[in-house]
């Protein structure tokens, strides 16, 4: 299935078909959006060529296509509008993105579908024995829902025995189906430092919740040794730097290990812009704190990473990295996008918080200015040690503290 027009068709039914999109008439258009999709694919197979190129979601025209919710969407409004496939153009053309409510979160389909076609999904199973495995579905079947938190902390020897099944004892966290061929490839990015009980937490919680999601991953727990402020941010840049010399991961998603998902249609995936996956946690009753926020976990693709040159590595103490990845991130006209409210919802494990910097908000100030010279390009660290365990990738790191004085 290697022709563009089978690729885009089979892409656009399996969204139809595994979401069971269903769509009331729009007052301000003629077609339901079921019949467009089905137009859609009438369109496609009428092109006279194979090369069928598609815009960012934000360059076509919107409509709104009401009740249409959908885990992949950040909401209703659905992107649909192929306009140069479509001789109704004419038709969507006074539907924009100014029509809509200012509190409408721009939907991805099409980027879904660029970042889908981009990564040769598709065409890497050439190279892949698939005489008995199938795609794993991008939606798995058996998700529930809402999910029960378990507080319980057990041991490490316990978790392993747990696991035992899974997890080979120096597989480093890695799992993925052996039913289906994943389509997505996830480094799971933990910074740590003290927070043992959370991690077991953690590893308890997000390995059952994780392999119901289909996916192939790793989680890869990235400790700063002591003696300096915690520096979150470079613990990010180090762990996507070590985690790409295991494997040729597509998404990475960097996790606080004090949060833990409690819906499992929170999917795991890396779509075409970045993800804010914790948008609604229980400590902030459930409200987003402000719209730029792109901290406590966030999911984005290795080409977007990459295009905004990382983290900065500034960021020593409590605050501001994560506003300040916000920054880059829409400097190089990306968006932050989210789920529902409803299903990014995360628990934050009970702690002590920590001493916020205070130079994180002279830093903030001058964060345009760093882009390009402070981040994955800038940064330096010393391996103390990088150990594959049971149910993690433990890499121990020592860098420079800003004062001049080495840390080891």
């Amino acid at each position: 299935m290697n022709n563009p027009k089978d690729l885009i068709k089979f892409y656009i039914n399996f969204e139809a078909y595994r979401l069971k999109v269903k769509l009331n008439k729009l007052k301000s258009a003629k077609l339901r959006c079921d019949d467009f999709i089905e137009l859609i694919l009438k369109k496609i197979d009428s092109a006279n060529n194979n090369s069928i190129d598609l815009l960012p979601a934000d360059k076509y025209g919107l409509f709104e296509c009401s009740n249409g919710v959908d885990m992949l969407m950040p909401d209703s409004k659905m992107v649909l509008s192929m306009e140069s496939m479509l001789t109704e153009k004419i038709q969507f053309d006074s539907i924009t993105s100014k029509t809509l409510p200012k509190q409408s979160r721009t939907p991805i389909l099409i980027d879904n579908l660029n970042f889908f076609l981009s990564n040769n999904q598709f065409n890497n199973l050439n190279s892949k024995n698939t005489s008995s495995l199938t795609l794993c579905p991008y939606i798995p079947p058996d998700l529930v829902g809402t999910l029960k938190i378990d507080e319980n902390v057990i041991s490490h020897d316990e978790l392993e025995s747990k696991y035992s099944a899974q997890f080979k004892s120096e597989s480093g966290g890695h799992w993925k189906p052996k039913n289906c061929i994943p389509q997505s490839k996830v480094a799971i990015i933990v910074p740590f430092r003290d927070r043992d009980m959370h991690l077991r937490l953690f590893l308890n919680h997000m390995h059952s919740f994780l392999q119901k999601q289909l996916i192939e991953y790793s989680i890869y727990i990235i400790e700063e040794v002591a003696l300096i402020p915690f520096n979150r941010a470079m613990l990010m840049n180090i762990g996507y730097n070590e985690a790409i010399k295991d494997n040729d991961w597509d998404c990475f998603v960097f996790h606080d290990v004090d949060l833990v998902p409690e819906d499992d249609r929170n999917l795991y995936h890396c779509p075409y812009y970045p993800r804010h996956m914790s948008s609604n946690v229980n400590t902030f009753q459930y409200v987003l704190p402000y719209k730029e926020i792109l901290g406590g976990v966030t999911a984005i693709s290795r080409e977007h990473f990459e295009k905004v040159n990382g983290f900065s590595n500034s960021y020593f103490g409590w605050g501001g990295e994560d506003d300040d990845f916000a920054e880059r991130v829409l400097y190089h006209d990306l968006k932050i996008i989210r789920y529902p409210d409803y299903i990014s919802r995360y628990f934050m494990l009970a702690h002590k918080k920590d001493v916020p910097s205070k130079q994180r908000f002279t830093l903030l100030e001058s964060a345009k200015r760093r882009f390009l010279t402070d981040g994955l390009n800038s940064l330096n660290y010393k391996i103390m040690k990088k150990v594959y365990k049971s149910l993690f990738t433990w890499v121990l790191v020592s860098f420079d503290y800003p004062n001049g004085e080495n840390n080891e």
